[in-house]
């Protein structure tokens, strides 16, 4: 799921879609959250209406780093950070 997310991002980006960098990092990361969590619930692999909040900041931190990482690269790749 991660690599078509930093896909569809470097798409929007050359489409023109461009945020800041936090604000598209934040969107990215978010993106690639449900792209995994919802999945997950629909298969009933899990509930995150169960989780605590130790498992969602376990959940969210990463997707966080991720989209900040990969909005970052498609950004530099341009030049634009």
């Amino acid at each position: 799921m991660g690599m078509g997310v930093g896909v569809v991002a470097a798409v929007l980006w050359r489409v023109g879609v461009r945020p800041s960098w936090g604000v598209g990092g934040v969107l990215v990361g978010a993106v690639a959250m449900a792209s995994s969590d919802v999945p997950l619930a629909g298969l009933g692999v899990s509930d995150p209406r169960t989780w605590s909040a130790a498992d969602w900041l376990a959940d969210a931190v990463p997707h966080l780093v991720f989209g900040l990482v990969t909005f970052g690269a498609v950004a530099a790749w341009e030049g634009r950070v």
